[in-house]
């Protein structure tokens, strides 16, 4: 073959390999490709256009199916979700045939070709239904029942769309993969940005399908929408087709499932061959001979299958004429381990598939129920999405440009962090998810149920944003790991791996809700899904689906820990002379790359001698001392950046006057005398010692933990100072310190914050009073913002009080120790402080509502807090009294870990 012939004669030129594409990919013309003319973004850029106008219009389509089929078609919410997901659940498996056809018989571009027609087909059926009078939902302008033919037409369009989905999603999506070389330095690089890329341009698709095709479906008409959608589908197919003369083709190699089934029955045939002393025994063809892929490395993982590989007759006569239901190559097998390598991948993401689900169908559905003014405008359900879509595009856009670079400098990896760390970080998000949509639910169902309001659509924001971060970090990854790691010939087929993902877990969700609402009527003779949300218990079923998706993160980490990564044999005159090491390897192994990040840090920077570890009493008695000696020094600052984040409580924020540090010093002491200055100071001091022993305590605990948890070490590599152990530590001490001693923090706050006239008189009475006025629960007034605010502080403040310390010691190994501490722990305490002073504000308001009978200002909880603040203070209200604060924090913060470090030398050095 021409390929063959023009193949051999270039590989062993480096300029050869720049000017033509040996990946065994064809032009136009069936000839082997031109760099310079064909393939990389110039032909990705058309093949994205058409990726834009279809998303587009399935969106503008499955976004808004939920409201279509509850208002035109009159159906009850839970057979709308039913038909929802059943519609979703097929839309998303039919790129598995999409795949196989496409890969096994058809190629992609004729695929994408044929499903873009049915595509077209499906559109035009659905605009036809609402302007032909035959096939319109009704006569009367109050349609009471759609009429038959319609709902008939309805679906089948629908499931036209459907089928042309399957052949349209995995075939464009790999095509446009195939256009960047895989062993060629710059278009790899490029390929790692093209699926970043190609979602941001999904997303535009998306944005542009939940503002104006919903708006125009909403307002004037579906049948509008359906000409509207028809006409970009066209016009979108007819710019793909333009850029065939700049597109590389892959030919069809056949059945995919053919090679898996011969390499299976060749291992059981000689089962009972004993495997060969050296892998490179097994059999294998020459690269030269190989042209249609590329040759993999042999893995020591499912060795069993290596027998379908073993020459028995070595003969090459024989060789030939073996059948390759008897011996089939090293690659194949390979190929074959890699088809169940993804399975453990694919079955520990359906859980967050079903969560993923749920933004389309239980999200649009709370939309419609809650109040949807926004400055007089009305928004459409649906449009709701905008939020996940922007999210989207915003976060892989930080992504690609900030996160990505930074990361590559830290691990040593050119992705940054490895695709299943991404995926998994993106699971964190989805459970985060599920969280704010049950706290949101079960307060929306409070009001209506209780006051009969209805709350504001900007409840919802929170959850359908962070499902965006879910998917910019783990959809991504899906596309990435299931294009890279099936085989080559299969690629079209790993794309429909990850959008089956989705579809199963549609299938999943719908299994999950009948069998929930079978349990809970048997149980408790309530359904959770009523027949319309108010009559639910939605808040229930999204906290189940937060324990779903916790125990699968964890089943998660344990599968992606055991999962290895493809590795292909390097190609011969590659451009690259460090190719033999990374070509084939598009994604590298998380602990590989970790390991060697830190082996490259600990070669750089000086090794600072561990402290020796101290008994508990030791610890906490350190902890203690150095928080109530720094709570004493900076008591004064204390005092009066308590009475500045209050003042907004005593006026209007309009008329507040302009703060002044030394005015409000001054009229402390002309009207209380300087001791006033140290008021509450001794429950400072009560509240302090238990809180700094038990943080400083709980953080060296939950240091050790993460430094010894094998899992943990499989996912980030080395703990050992390393930046995000200290960052988790530090915030969960924070939180465990904050809920134990919280009731005297209250206390101290209560005291600190009267003037003249003196309600409370003592810790005791304070207690008292509290408990006699507010109940016991009043002790605990405003510690959900206590620990919104501590843990991110607390975090901040170790992670960067470490980092600092480990930075200086590097560079000044000889300074003082409790100079470095101090300074070290100072600039820790400003960085945190700035970061959650708003939250701490807001405590401080909450805990003082109400005290000495005085009227209350705030009665919506944490959220209504900080918008009133917001609304009648400004955004400075929310930092009002930040410059004492860091007055106060700089040397508090510096003092604390200074006295904490000297007396943890102390205690080491004297006897036991």
């Amino acid at each position: 073959m021409e390929h063959k012939k023009i193949g051999a004669e270039l590989q062993d030129s480096c300029d050869d390999q720049q000017k033509w594409v040996l990946d065994s990919s064809l032009d136009s013309r069936g000839r082997v490709p031109l760099r310079a003319r064909t393939g990389a973004w110039k032909a990705a850029l058309f093949i994205i256009a058409i990726e834009f106008s279809e998303r587009l219009s399935y969106f503008g389509l499955a976004t808004n199916l939920v409201v279509y089929l509850t208002t035109i078609l009159h159906q009850d919410l839970k057979m709308a979700i039913r038909n929802v997901n059943y519609w979703s659940g097929v839309t998303t498996l039919m790129p598995l045939l999409g795949g196989f056809i496409a890969d096994a018989y058809l190629g992609r571009y004729a695929t994408v070709l044929v499903a873009t027609t049915i595509y077209l087909m499906g559109l035009v059926l659905l605009t036809m239904s609402w302007f032909i009078p035959g096939l319109k939902p009704c006569h009367e302008d109050v349609c009471i029942e759609p009429r038959k033919a319609h709902e008939i037409a309805f679906f089948i369009a629908i499931y036209l769309i459907s089928i042309g989905t399957g052949g349209h999603k995995p075939s464009l999506e790999s095509f446009g993969a195939d256009q960047f070389d895989d062993d060629h330095v710059e278009e790899r690089k490029m390929k790692m940005s093209f699926f970043n890329w190609w979602n941001v341009s999904l997303c535009a698709g998306i944005l542009t399908a939940v503002t104006a095709v919903v708006y125009i479906e909403d307002r004037v008409g579906w049948g509008v929408a359906g000409i509207i959608l028809t006409v970009v589908m066209a016009i979108s197919l007819i710019i793909f087709l333009i850029g065939k003369p700049f597109y590389r083709y892959r030919t069809p190699s056949g059945s995919p499932l053919t090679p898996i089934l011969q390499v299976f029955v060749a291992a059981i045939a000689k089962r009972n061959l004993p495997y060969p002393s050296d892998p490179s025994l097994l059999h294998e063809v020459s690269k030269a001979e190989f042209t249609s892929s590329r040759l993999l490395c042999h893995t020591q993982h499912l060795k069993f299958l290596d027998k379908a590989a073993i020459i028995e007759d070595s003969n090459p006569l024989a060789l030939e004429k073996q059948s390759p239901w008897r011996l089939v190559t090293l690659t194949k097998v390979e190929e074959t381990k890699l088809i169940i390598n993804v399975i453990p991948i694919w079955l520990s993401t359906l859980a967050f598939g079903i969560c993923a689900t749920q933004a389309s169908t239980f999200f649009i559905k709370q939309a419609m129920t809650m109040d949807r003014h926004i400055a007089g405008f009305t928004l459409p359900p649906a449009s709701m999405f905008t939020l996940t879509a922007l999210t989207l595009i915003i976060s892989l856009t930080l992504y690609e440009k900030v996160l990505v670079p930074l990361l590559r400098h830290i691990t040593r990896n050119q992705r940054g962090i490895n695709i299943l760390q991404r995926i998994g970080t993106g699971m964190v998000f989805s459970l985060i998810t599920m969280i704010i949509a049950a706290l949101v639910e079960k307060q929306r169902l409070d009001r209506t149920n209780n006051n009969n309001k209805h709350m504001s659509v900007i409840w919802l924001a929170p959850q359908f944003m962070v499902i965006g971060f879910a998917d910019a970090f783990t959809l991504v990854g899906l596309q990435e790991y299931f294009y890279h790691q099936v085989p080559d010939s299969m690629r079209s087929l790993g794309i429909a791996f990850y959008l089956s993902v989705i579809g199963a877990a549609s299938f999943l969700n719908n299994l999950l809700i009948t069998a929930i609402d079978t349990l809970a009527e048997d149980f408790s003779g309530k359904s959770w899904f009523g027949k319309d949300l108010n009559s639910s218990r939605l808040d229930r079923f999204y906290w189940f689906l937060a324990g779903v998706i916790a125990a699968n993160i964890c089943v998660f980490v344990i599968v992606a820990k055991r999962c290895p990564y493809k590795s292909v044999q390097p190609s011969q005159g590659s451009a690259d002379s460090s190719m033999s090491l990374a070509v084939g390897v598009a994604v590298d192994g998380a602990q590989s790359a970790l390991n060697t990040a830190t082996t490259v840090h600990n070669s750089v920077v000086p090794q600072i001698k561990p402290q020796a570890k101290l008994g508990t009493f030791q610890n906490l008695l350190a902890g203690g001392i150095a928080g109530a000696f720094s709570k004493t020094c900076t008591a004064p600052l204390a005092r009066l950046t308590i009475l500045f984040q209050l003042q907004g409580m005593q006026s209007e924020g309009a008329v507040l006057s302009r703060p002044s540090l030394w005015r409000e010093a001054s009229r402390i002491i002309n009207e209380e005398g300087y001791r006033a200055f140290w008021k509450g100071n001794l429950v400072t001091v009560v509240h302090r010692i238990p809180y700094t022993a038990v943080n400083f305590y709980a953080y060296e605990k939950y240091n050790q933990f993460f430094n010894s948890n094998p899992v943990v070490q499989s996912f980030i590599g080395n703990t050992s100072g390393n930046p995000i152990v200290h960052f988790v530590s530090g915030g969960l001490a924070g939180i465990t310190a904050a809920t134990a001693t919280y009731p005297l923090d209250l206390v101290r706050t209560r005291l600190a914050a009267q003037r003249n006239a003196m309600y409370y008189q003592g810790i005791e009475h304070t207690f008292r009073t509290i408990c006699r006025e507010e109940g016991l629960l009043g002790l605990y007034k405003g510690l959900g913002a206590t620990l919104l605010g501590v843990g991110p502080s607390l975090a901040i403040n170790f992670a960067a009080y470490e980092s600092m310390k480990s930075f200086w010691h590097s560079h000044r190994p000889h300074d003082s120790n409790l100079v470095v501490t101090l300074v070290s722990g100072g600039l820790a305490g400003a960085v945190s402080s700035t970061a959650t002073y708003p939250l701490d504000l807001v405590r401080r308001r909450m805990q003082v509502e109400g005290a000495g009978g005085r009227a209350r200002v705030y009665n919506t909880g944490l959220f209504g807090t900080f918008k009133h603040i917001f609304k009648s203070e400004g955004i400075r209200g929310l930092y009002r009294g930040i410059l004492p604060e860091y007055y106060k924090v700089v040397p508090g913060v510096g003092i604390v870990f200074m006295t904490y470090e000297a007396l943890r030398r102390l205690l080491t050095s004297l006897p036991n």
